[in-house]
């Protein structure tokens, strides 16, 4: 299952539906096929659009890599959410065989199902992602958009000039006259301890894998993890107060 970003969006929806009254029958058509209602203005499409997220509700496995299993799991799990909400039941039990108690036949189910594989939910990966729409947004959510899009402009050029030295990182190598380009860390911000000051204790090793990001080397333990190896990071503070410690691994 993966974090649905825009899931507040489908909150905000139940809620406002309840608070204008809406019929419930109405409610139950936008969850199952909101993006197929007609709809008398905008406004109206993009909400019933947003009632189609009771559909991503179930725990998809997006990484599963049999991917027409992947399909027939979304619709499973599709038909077991509508059965728990609108039924009181599960209904999963009928892909395999007649409810042996409840009227669900595997025949009601597959003609359930069949009504879901007709609609292409995900797009296949390594790990699949699921189709996505834009969203009108309304005039407050455009100006702030159009307020960060003048503030990141100027970020631009900066962002592409660290890209280009990310680009120029090569593979570590235990010799330092070999070693490729890193953050110097002399150029960064604030007071910067790197990995070659630090009192190491305990059995490390030197990674011969891992890219160099900020000054040289990478250590490791051997994946050991028995909490025997230890690394001792001193600064030199400018005077007394309160810092920000960020620590890279």
């Amino acid at each position: 299952t993966m974090p649905l970003p825009d899931a507040w969006r489908f909150r905000d929806y139940v809620v406002d539906s309840f608070r204008r009254d809406k019929g419930l029958d109405q409610l139950i058509r936008e969850h199952l096929a909101g993006d197929l209602l007609p709809a008398a203005d905008d406004d109206q499409k993009m909400d019933q659009l947003i009632g189609t997220g009771f559909l991503v509700l179930g725990p998809h496995v997006y990484e599963e890599q049999d991917k027409e299993q992947l399909d027939l799991d979304i619709v499973d799990e599709q038909l077991d959410t509508i059965g728990k909400a609108f039924l009181g039941q599960t209904l999963g039990c009928a892909r395999c065989h007649d409810h042996k108690f409840d009227p669900i036949p595997t025949r009601d189910y597959y003609a359930l199902a069949g009504i879901f594989t007709s609609t292409r939910s995900v797009r296949h990966a390594n790990v699949s992602q699921w189709y996505t729409m834009p969203y009108r947004p309304t005039p407050e959510e455009a100006a702030a958009i159009a307020a960060y899009d003048r503030e990141a402009e100027p970020l631009k050029d900066e962002i592409a000039e660290l890209n280009r030295d990310l680009s120029r990182l090569g593979t570590s190598t235990t010799d330092p006259a070999k070693k490729p380009k890193s953050t110097d860390p002399s150029k960064l911000g604030g007071i910067v301890v790197d990995e070659l000051q630090a009192k190491l204790e305990g059995d490390w090793q030197e990674s011969r894998s891992s890219k160099d990001f900020v000054g040289f080397g990478y250590h490791h333990d051997g994946n050991a993890r028995d909490g025997k190896a230890s690394a001792t990071f001193s600064a030199e503070l400018p005077e007394a107060g309160k810092y920000e410690v960020r620590f890279g691994w």
